[in-house]
């Protein structure tokens, strides 16, 4: 008993603390990114892109109206002259006040006329001009001369035909014609009635009969008001860009449908299954156009055909992978596109450098997108991000890696989710919940993805994230490559991480942010070559200054040196040339004793005049002439 009473006390611990974690896990999570690839793929959803169309065109001839309105009309005539024939032998009371109410139905049903000959017959009678009057044709949509000659000429080849319904495979378009067969059968049948009425002016029951009649052409009327009634509400809801059910009904649609997509074009499909409960929401993704041209209603759905193969879109994000021994200093791919739209077999993709969803159709949870970029091939065109896809080990050559100190902290907040992709050194964020009492401070480091409940906040050192609704959306799950960036050598990382993401540097809260300061390696080789270029250049103008110093003090000292000893020969030139050493030596003793300042005379030495005995030397001076 006693060991029951353990494992229930133990157990209600466990319980308790599983609940506490819980509710933590559901308050914010943190789950930080191993992976050494330096980008994220962002699931965006499935997308299908359009490569073509299909036309399918659904007329209804309104000549039949008119008809049918001028034998009504004519039909009412010969019933008053018939009521006017029989009253002359017998009295007939109720001839009156039927003809009244016919007359009153008559007004209604001409009221009902002019709405829908305002609605498009009086519209073309507006213009002046030929072309002002076609233009004033279309009811809906766009739809030009040359749009109205197509399919005209289209609707004039059925009825020559006389079939229902056209196939122009070449043309990528499909021609029916829509009838109310079952009120022209019913209006044929009361109209043979009423011929019938006619002939019968002597039958024996002329009251049962005319009351017979006035019954049958009161029911043509009300048959007539409501084809009326309906042809009115098919034209407004022209105008609204809508099929009236009254003009094709939604199994009518299905087996067209189901009849274009057996000729489709090979490599296209239908946006959608063919299907019963998708047949309008096929008509909404379809761009329609409606015309009245000849007595024709004429309604186009421009049917988008998409590729068969179905495409994921991811939006590729930077994502800063810090080096080992300093986390401080981190690197990345920039991504060469915003987005990469790719199969399932990832054997074909697109890029968008401005993806712009406004322009896309949604249906079923995934885009309908215009062909504005085209599939490639991998194995033709591979690319870095599709190559990175194959998840090799290390990262392609040619993706493009950039180099960051990161001083700050960017949170990049991922679409459809309450989730921030973050890179920093090291932050807290501070987390608050509504149910919550208590706060919790959260350390952060390196790079991953917080999560926060909608019911709580978050306030890092300098941003505040702030959850919001997200019930009802589809989750995707993201891409993160498993391959490796090569860290860069000890030797050459201080060149590498020259430029430090601050504060002010983040504009957008969007990892591309890092783009605006971070260099690729070929810039940094670049910078690297152009300043060892530069302590070239330095260097050789230091050894030029030092040179040309060198050379001009040379030059000064042997210009000195010069003036010096030409100084010196000048004064020795200035002595005689035939002196004795004795009276030289004399002299310059002399010289040295007196006083300059004072006038001196010159000594008798001096004056003494030279012999004029030759001295004979020991070399000849001139060749001896011959005697």
């Amino acid at each position: 008993m006693i060991i029951c009473y353990t494992l229930l006390y133990y157990s209600m611990i466990w319980l308790f603390f599983g609940i506490q974690l819980a509710m933590a896990q559901v308050h914010y999570q943190d789950n930080q990114i191993r992976q050494g690839s330096g980008i994220y793929y962002e699931n965006l959803g499935p997308i299908k892109i359009v490569t073509n169309t299909w036309d399918l065109a659904i007329y209804l001839d309104t000549t039949c109206y008119g008809e049918q309105w001028n034998v009504l009309e004519d039909r009412i005539e010969k019933i008053k002259r018939m009521c006017n024939e029989i009253t002359k032998w017998e009295e007939l009371p109720n001839c009156e006040p039927m003809l009244t109410h016919m007359a009153l139905m008559r007004r209604k049903i001409l009221e009902r006329r002019d709405i829908l000959l305002e609605s498009v017959e009086t519209r073309a009678r507006r213009g002046l001009w030929q072309h002002v009057a076609q233009a004033a044709q279309v009811l809906y949509g766009l739809c030009n001369l040359d749009c109205m000659k197509k399919f005209d000429f289209s609707i004039h080849k059925l009825k020559e035909s006389k079939n229902d319904q056209i196939n122009l495979v070449k043309e990528n378009l499909r021609v029916i014609n829509v009838k109310h067969e079952v009120d022209e059968q019913k209006i044929m049948f009361l109209n043979d009635n009423v011929r019938q009425l006619v002939n019968m002016t002597n039958t024996l029951f002329p009251r049962i009969e005319v009351n017979k009649q006035f019954l049958i052409v009161n029911q043509i009327m009300i048959i007539q008001m409501m084809r009326i009634n309906t042809l009115v509400e098919i034209i407004q809801s022209a105008r609204l860009g809508q099929v009236h059910p009254s003009l094709i009904n939604t199994k009518a649609l299905l087996e067209q449908f189901k009849d274009i997509k057996l000729v489709l074009p090979s490599g296209t499909n239908m946006p959608l299954e063919v299907e019963f409960n998708n047949v309008y929401d096929l008509v909404k993704l379809a761009d329609l156009t409606v015309y009245y041209n000849k007595n024709n209603l004429v309604f186009i759905l421009n049917i988008p055909l998409v590729y068969q193969h179905d495409l994921s879109l991811y939006k590729l994000i930077p994502l800063p992978v810090c080096v080992t021994n300093d986390k401080k200093k981190c690197m990345y791919i920039k991504p060469k596109h915003d987005f990469l739209a790719v199969t399932k077999s990832k054997e074909l993709y697109s890029t968008y450098d401005n993806f712009n969803p406004t322009i896309c159709r949604t249906a079923h949870e995934f885009l309908i997108c215009p062909e504005t970029h085209p599939l490639h091939p991998r194995s033709m065109r591979p690319v870095c991000e599709i190559l990175l896809m194959q998840e090799p080990r290390e990262v392609p050559e040619s993706c493009e890696i950039r180099y960051v100190e990161m001083a700050t902290t960017v949170f990049h907040k991922l679409k459809h989710k309450n989730e921030w992709l973050y890179v920093t050194n090291n932050d807290s964020v501070f987390v608050t919940c509504d149910e919550d009492k208590e706060s919790k401070n959260h350390i952060l480091e390196g790079a991953g993805i917080i999560a926060l409940n909608e019911t709580c906040r978050g306030y890092a050192n300098r941003d505040v994230l702030i959850p919001g609704r997200i019930a009802g959306k589809t989750q995707y799950t993201d891409f993160i490559p498993t391959s490796l960036l090569k860290e860069p050598d000890n030797d050459v990382e201080n060149n590498h991480f020259t430029k430090t993401m601050k504060f002010h540097h983040v504009k957008t809260n969007q990892m591309s942010d890092l783009n605006d300061i971070t260099v690729t390696h070929e810039q940094i080789a670049e910078q690297i070559q152009q300043k060892l270029l530069y302590q070239q250049i330095e260097s050789k103008i230091y050894i030029v200054a030092v040179v040309g110093v060198s050379t001009v003090i040379v030059i000064a000292i042997i210009t000195w040196i010069m003036s010096f000893l030409f100084k010196v020969v000048t004064k020795r030139s200035s002595q005689k040339p035939c002196e004795e050493p004795s009276q030289a030596k004399e002299q310059w003793t002399q010289v040295d004793t007196i006083d300059f300042h004072e006038a001196t005379a010159p000594s008798e030495i001096v004056l003494t005049t030279i012999p004029e005995e030759v001295i004979e030397t020991t070399f000849t001076l001139y060749p001896k002439l011959k005697t």
